[in-house]
């Protein structure tokens, strides 16, 4: 069984920058995600909407 590598603490800091970076972009994409179907229904609800107003005019 091979022993783990000892890293230096430059390679340390940066995998521990690289994990955080994930993480963050992990979240930011999750909002997005969330963003995105909102709109979708604010979009279904603001065009079902219109349709009926219009219907409504006539």
């Amino acid at each position: 069984m091979k022993k783990a590598a000892k890293h230096c603490p430059t390679c340390d800091n940066i995998h521990l920058r690289l994990k955080q970076h994930e993480q963050t972009i992990t979240q930011l994409m999750a909002i997005i995600a969330v963003t995105n179907r909102k709109l979708t229904e604010l979009d279904t609800k603001q065009t079902a909407f219109a349709k009926d107003y219009l219907l409504h005019l006539h």
